[in-house]
């Protein structure tokens, strides 16, 4: 057989594979990846036979041995780059199911797969969705952070990705959850639910019998979870234990807009969302906080460890949307009236009092000789100027209008 023939080094390792030499194999494979005029395809082809049939029937600590050698020669090779990257990632896995999470993490951390260009898009992102997985057990977030900017959202919504789409922003939601970032938790959620809710619709629709038929397997993987209701009740959960801010705010108006349907058919969420949107003053009891126990952002669970802390931020945005009405509607009020009439003790009504003043989400100052909260600002002589310059204008304004109709009339109807 010629010596340059595509499996001439396949025959080679499968000799010595054969006779169980493990050793003799993988001194074989390096010694045959150095030897010069080597033709890529004989390479690859030996690769593949030691990645595969040889590597299926050998024990764990044979394979962990192979794999080492296989990333050895295969490391930094463009035409071997797919094989390097299995590697990679069942030297993982094997360090996993041995509990080294540590060792797993090194493996597969620094592995830049977005530089690969022989690889197809979908096995990219798959291999990427895996590194940010193992980094989420090892607890390393800022690099599950750095590893999920290597994915270009835009690129999650084409043909074939749509499980890789829903992964993704799965894993995106016990990031942000672990960092406190419940805005960004609530957008991914949201995303999702109308993802799904995209899916149900050419699912229905004729446009089913144009998709491909990796699309419809991914379509019908994501609808089976049955997880459409849990995505939105903690796409607005998640949004309501976030402080009161502009953006909050606009989302939830957004919620009310194009969400009506959706939130009519769950009633305990239409209750957070027009009572955050309303100038109601909520009676923060436990009648009224009990209900939205069952809701699982508030259960405790290796998936959910922070649920303690989503109930007591719930309590707490509760408590300031009925400050922030009051400092709406009145200028001076006493802290024991706002105890009387949310159900939360004086201590607690100051505490979070300046906890909004110090975020500057109002203006308030405490009394407390007098037990009075006063809303306004004290204006200087200068301000109080300022303000009657303005009512002048507007009042000169008007009146030059009311003038201007007048003299219309006057035209119209020929008065003298």
């Amino acid at each position: 057989m010629c010596r340059n023939s595509k499996y001439f080094l396949t025959i080679k390792i499968k000799y010595v594979y054969d006779r169980k030499d493990y050793e003799s194999m993988r001194y074989l494979l390096t010694a045959l990846n150095k030897k010069r005029s080597q033709s890529s395809n004989a390479v690859t082809s030996m690769v593949k036979f030691a990645l595969n049939e040889a590597y299926q029937n050998l024990n764990e600590d044979e394979k962990l041995k192979l794999l080492k050698t296989l990333i050895e020669i295969t490391e930094g090779r463009i035409f071997v780059e797919y094989e390097y990257s299995v590697a990679i990632q069942r030297l993982t896995v094997i360090h996993l199911s041995r509990g080294d999470i540590e060792e797993a993490a090194k493996c597969i951390q620094d592995i830049q797969i977005e530089t690969f260009g022989s690889l197809e898009r979908a096995y990219k992102v798959d291999y990427i969705l895996f590194q940010m997985r193992i980094l989420l057990r090892k607890e390393d977030y800022i690099r599950v952070l750095i590893v999920s900017n290597k994915i270009t959202r835009k690129h999650l919504n084409e043909e074939g990705l749509e499980r890789l789409k829903y992964e993704f922003y799965s894993l995106m939601i016990k990031y942000y959850s672990h960092e406190e970032r419940f805005i960004d938790a609530s957008k991914s959620y949201k995303t999702l639910f109308d993802f799904v809710k995209e899916i149900e619709i050419k699912m229905e629709s004729n446009s089913a019998n144009s998709i491909s038929e990796t699309s419809l397997k991914n379509m019908r993987e994501i609808l089976s979870r049955n997880m459409k209701r849990n995505l939105f009740e903690n796409y607005i959960l998640f949004l309501s234990i976030c402080p009161p801010e502009l953006e909050t705010k606009k989302m939830f108006n957004e919620l009310n807009m194009f969400y009506k349907k959706d939130l009519e058919e769950n009633s305990e969420i239409n209750e957070v969302v027009k009572k955050r949107l309303s100038d109601d003053i909520v009676f923060i009891d436990a009648s009224f906080l009990e209900k939205y126990l069952k809701f699982s952002i508030f259960k405790k669970d290796s998936e959910n460890p922070n649920a303690e802390k989503h109930w007591n931020l719930f309590r707490k945005f509760w408590i300031q949307h009925n400050i922030v009405i009051f400092e709406k509607y009145f200028s001076q009020m006493s802290i024991q009236k706002i105890s009387n009439m949310t159900g939360i003790q004086v201590k607690e009504v100051e505490s979070e009092i300046s906890d909004m003043v110090i975020n500057n989400y109002i203006y308030a100052k405490i009394n407390r000789i007098a037990s009075t909260v006063n809303f306004r600002k004290r204006q200087d002589t200068g301000d109080k100027l300022n303000d009657l310059n303005s009512d002048l204008i507007r009042m000169l304004e008007k009146l030059e209008t009311t003038c201007h109709l007048i003299h219309k009339e006057n035209l119209k109807y020929d008065i003298k």
